[in-house]
């Protein structure tokens, strides 16, 4: 049962053109809403014509000296109530900055709720939502309450803030909420939020999924969704299926101030942000002093693009200007500090450039102006299911929220949406011409990770139904990937190292099966391979820059591996200042997360190390174990032209990313994550990232371990008296190089490889047969009339027929041999009688007198049954006046100079030629 709720009126579909308020105009985009009081039951008491309110006072006295300023959505706290209190699912629309992220969850705990569980899609946003609770619960209720009241959750047991029993949790991770929820069961009269649902990433969908699946058999638990924009009718579509469930839909219209939208198809971000900062300078000026809104915010693709347009924005700002105004990056590889400088408020005015990290739950409070280069970088799946980071047009739902950021404190925002630059193929896109929502995150990336954390929840990912369904290929192909990795089995059931793998939420598959093969190891092992994990997972320790330095190629010698480079550069700096890691060329945000993740999983393994000693070479071969234990499913064999083959289903061969410490030498085999980006020109390249070199014996050793190491018989060959069959081993159809003997088994590829042996060495029956054939061709070559013949095909007949369908022993053949000899009584005299083999060579004497008065002397050899002369003198040719004949009749032929038989005539004829030419 579906109901929809709009405050007063209105209706629940986006407008055919897309959002009215994104129109190329000046407009004023603000929709009051009639104020309706709201009823004693519910737990807020509003001041009679104040905007502030109190939540849940201990008195009225309280009441009057502890408030909070009255946000939108405060007022409609009595409809959001009692929607939770009658309804499955309540979803609530409402703009940017109306306080739903910080003010729903306290107001659902105040009217009654056990416990309220508030999903965030980003860390740094809901670290952010996390503090505010607190801190509005400190106003109105102290802070030791506050302190109780609140805690924050991202992924594991080292991930969190406040207690574990307090009534509102934050979570980042959807699995790890499921994983707690099943683990402690569901309570009665618990609340599941999801906020920011039009993000839909990969953690929403499954928490969506599992609700799915779960809230009918315990309808206590209530779900809220929250989201400036989301597309409702997908969602109602999904719990349509259980006529048990009932869907309620608040939508709120009214926001904080109004917003003027500009589209500027002609102009650039850079030439815009120019503009705006001279514009936010020149007005400081007239007024005397710093204004509230002095602040611009740019949206930028990426950090390379961060990075170009503050170098251009510097350059190119007025001297005064630039003096004045503070310039600042914010993106996810940005340390806390720089973080918190890009929320602070700057007397002279700032420019913050930001990707789309600051699009969502993110307040920066003084921006009176955000500019919209309307591009963003995403990881999607190439056609061949493998990842990467590419360019993409934002979606008109994206430009509401990045207009959002403004218009927060006080009326006066302006939302400038205009080109990412003047590079050719990057038209002006409008925002009635964008798609309305951005493709779903889990549609689009790599979902092995979520199919391993809902098999850690009992779901199997091809079968769980989800809003956005994922192709029954990619699943396949997410299963398949844990199969090889060992975390499923056949089906779809995890599997024990599969749970142990688990256990490191903060981890991707291959990197945690590397830290669960280190356990195998020692605690030192143990320390440099999660070191190794959550440099990986943290993006890296190095700052990539296209112009960025690189002094941290001073803390390592490992030109063969990425991994071990970068747990050089981790155990180098480990202790180190961010001072001394921005002076090394090293990330700071990813160097602490790198840091974070590594005492959490160390934690977890109850080990603690006050500083890091470089491994010895016995235990850096231990790490380069667990290393291709992890990345086994990973393996690339050398191409030619410096690129490499996968040995699995990667179509595509794959250069060592630039990025890279391995040196560019050749390398028989890599393993690496396999990666597409598309630069800032625009070109594409297939890559590999943390490549470490490897060798076909490495390889073999996967192979076997996983059971996918096929052999292929190389042939037979006698070994010990014995024949043995040299197999080869192959992985995905390459040559390992390495070989193995096995005792050889009855075939018929055994067979034919023993006739061949004994046909190659005989032994005495078969050169018995030979002498035989020998005899027999030479009497055929002497006799007048034919001679029957033992052929070579013959003889090879018999060893056939000698050779058994299951023999082994090639000795065997003479033997069998000796019994069909005896048998058919081949001999000599069987093909030619001793009497005719007397007469044949009578008939052909080996010198033959002949001419006038029988002087002269012919040395004879027989061919066929003929006779040919071919040792004779010249003067002895003179002397024959008529041709020559044996005593039986066949004439006699001579062998010319050219070695050709002719007769005696013919014979003249050319030495009389050859005199004549002399």
């Amino acid at each position: 049962m579906i109901h929809r709720q709009f405050g007063s009126q209105n209706h629940d579909h986006t407008p055919p053109g897309g959002y009215p308020e994104l129109a190329p105009r000046f407009y004023s985009d603000r929709v009051g809403l009639p104020y309706a009081a709201a009823p004693q039951t519910i737990p807020f008491t509003y001041k009679s014509s104040s905007e502030t309110h109190d939540m849940a006072p201990d008195s009225p006295a309280e009441a009057e000296n502890r408030s909070l300023q009255v946000l939108p959505v405060d007022r409609y706290a009595p409809e959001i109530v009692r929607s939770v209190e009658d309804h499955n699912v309540t979803i609530i629309v409402s703009p940017t900055g109306t306080g739903k992220s910080t003010r729903v969850a306290p107001m659902l705990k105040a009217a009654g709720r056990d416990r309220v569980m508030l999903l965030e899609p980003r860390r740094i946003a809901s670290e952010g939502i996390f503090s505010r609770i607190k801190d509005e619960r400190a106003i109105l209720k102290g802070v030791t309450d506050a302190e109780n009241y609140v805690s924050f959750r991202t992924g594991g047991p080292g991930e969190r803030d406040g207690p574990d029993n307090a009534p509102i949790c934050v979570f980042t991770d959807g699995l790890y909420l499921v994983k707690d929820l099943g683990e402690s069961g569901i309570r009665p009269n618990e609340v599941l939020i999801i906020d920011e649902l039009h993000e839909w990433n990969d953690r929403q969908e499954a928490v969506l999924a599992w609700y799915h699946e779960k809230h009918v058999q315990d309808p206590s638990l209530r779900l809220v969704i929250m989201s400036a924009d989301v597309e409702i009718e997908p969602i109602v579509e999904f719990f349509s299926d259980n006529p048990l469930t009932s869907v309620n839909i608040i939508r709120l219209t009214e926001k904080m101030y109004d917003v003027e939208t500009i589209e500027a198809p002609d102009s650039t971000a850079m030439r815009e942000t120019l503009k705006m900062a001279i514009a936010i300078h020149e007005k400081q000026k007239e007024a005397g002093e710093s204004i509230a809104m002095n602040g611009i915010l740019v949206f930028m693709p990426g950090k390379n693009e961060i990075d170009d347009l503050i170098q251009e924005v510097s350059a190119n700002l007025p001297a005064e200007v630039a003096q004045a105004m503070t310039i600042l990056p914010l993106h996810a590889d940005v340390s806390l500090e720089d973080r918190k400088a890009a929320l602070a408020h700057y007397e002279g005015g700032k420019i913050v450039v930001a990707t789309n990290i600051a699009e969502t739950s993110l307040t920066i409070s003084d921006i009176g102006c955000v500019i919209d280069s309307g591009y963003v970088r995403q990881k999607e799946l190439d056609d061949s299911g493998f990842q990467g980071l590419m360019l993409r047009l934002t979606s008109q739902a994206s430009g509401l929220q990045r207009k959002g950021r403004t218009g927060r404190v006080e009326p006066g925002g302006i939302y400038i949406h205009t080109r990412l630059d003047d590079k050719p193929g990057r038209e002006f896109v409008p925002y009635s011409e964008r798609p309305m929502y951005s493709v779903a995150e889990i549609l689009r990336t790599d979902i092995v990770r979520t199919a391993l954390r809902l098999a850690g929840v009992g779901f199997d990912v091809e079968k769980l139904r989800m809003v956005h369904q994922v192709k029954p290929e990619t699943c396949v192909s997410a299963k398949n990937v844990l199969r090889g990795l060992g975390a499923l089995a056949c089906g779809a059931e995890i599997t024990p190292l599969g749970v142990k793998m688990n256990e490191y939420t903060s981890l991707r598959a291959q990197l945690s099966l590397m830290v669960v093969e280190s356990l195998r190891y020692s605690p030192e092992t143990r320390a440099y391979v999660t070191a190794i994990a959550a440099a990986i997972e943290s993006g890296g320790l190095r700052k990539y820059n296209r112009d960025g330095g690189t002094e941290w190629k001073y803390l390592t010698e490992d030109t063969m591996s990425d991994p071990l480079a970068q747990l050089d550069i981790f155990i180098a700096m480990y202790n180190a200042s961010d001072k001394e890691l921005a002076d090394n060329d090293l990330s700071i945000r990813n160097f602490k997360l790198a840091r974070e993740t590594f005492h959490k999983i160390n934690r977890k393994h109850r080990i603690h190390f006050d500083e890091l000693l470089p491994p010895s070479l016995e235990e850096r071969e231990d790490v380069r174990k667990c290393i291709l234990k992890g990345f086994r499913d990973s393996i690339y064999v050398y191409a030619g032209n410096k690129t490499y083959r996968h040995l699995g289903t990667d179509p595509k061969n794959r250069e060592i990313s630039r990025r890279s410490n391995v040196s560019d030498r050749r390398y028989d085999a890599v393993i690496g994550d396999p990666y597409r980006v598309e630069k800032y020109d625009g070109t594409i390249v297939d890559i590999l990232e943390n490549p470490m070199a490897v060798t076909l014996a490495d390889i073999g050793r996967i192979a076997t371990e996983t059971g996918k190491a096929t052999w292929r018989s190389d042939g037979f060959k006698l070994s010990k008296g014995g024949f043995v069959e040299v197999r080869r081993q192959y992985f995905h159809g390459t040559n390992l190089g390495t070989t193995e003997e096995v005792i050889a088994e009855p075939s018929p590829r055994l067979r034919e490889a023993i006739i061949a042996h004994v046909l190659e060495h005989p032994l005495g029956q078969q050169k018995h047969l030979r002498g035989i054939k020998k005899q027999l061709e030479k009497l055929k070559h002497l006799a007048k009339d034919p001679v029957e013949t033992l052929t070579h095909d013959a003889i090879k007949a018999l060893v056939e027929r000698a050779a058994p369908a299951n023999i082994t022993d090639p000795t065997l053949v003479d033997h069998n041999l000796r019994t069909i000899i005896a048998a058919e009584g081949i001999s000599l005299e069987n093909y030619v009688s001793s009497e005719r083999q007397v007469r044949i060579v009578a008939d052909a004497p080996s010198e033959l007198t002949t001419g006038d008065n029988d002087v002269v002397t012919l040395k004879l050899d027989y061919r066929n049954g003929l006779p040919i002369a071919r040792h004779y003198r010249e003067s002895d040719i003179f002397e024959l006046n008529d041709e020559v004949f044996l005593p039986d009749g066949r004439q006699v032929y001579f062998s010319n100079p050219e070695g050709r038989r002719c007769t005696l005539l013919e014979l003249k004829s050319k030495i009389f030629e050859a005199i004549a030419q002399y």
